[in-house]
């Protein structure tokens, strides 16, 4: 009983070994440009995150439990303590969580963030003197 769908092939070892150097010369590179900048993506990002972090630190402005608005639109922290007497329980009916009865204040949050914002210009010159020119770029 023989097989007539069987297909046989073969490499040896040094087309195998051809192929892992090809790889490893054509690949590798491209794969670690791609690890770098992926690298320097994820630290910028969180080298802004950190000095959004420092700077808002640095710049909010505690206020009482009085008004919202207290802090002229600037970033603000409220200083007072929330009691939940009184409150009543939110449920969530008709969904996954309906089982949930959560008493407590509930938050609304907007946050807007320009950092890591960055401009640039640049003036170009003709120079006197065999008729390159210069950039400079500020």
């Amino acid at each position: 009983m023989e097989n007539q769908d069987c297909e046989v092939s073969h490499q040896s070892g040094c087309s195998r070994m051809l192929h892992s150097m090809i790889c490893a010369v054509c690949v590798s590179p491209v794969l670690t440009l791609a690890m770098v900048a992926m690298l320097g993506w994820n630290e910028r990002r969180d080298v802004c995150g950190m000095r959004a972090i420092v700077q808002g630190t640095d710049a909010v402005q505690e206020v009482g439990c009085e008004s919202a608005s207290a802090g002229n639109g600037e970033l603000i922290i409220f200083s007072c303590d929330l009691k939940t007497e009184g409150l009543t329980p939110f449920t969530y009916p008709g969904s996954d969580f309906s089982f949930s009865n959560y008493i407590g204040p509930g938050i609304s949050v907007t946050a807007e963030m320009l950092q890591c914002v960055e401009n640039s210009g640049s003036v170009t010159k003709k120079d006197s003197l065999g008729g390159g020119t210069t950039t400079v770029t500020t």
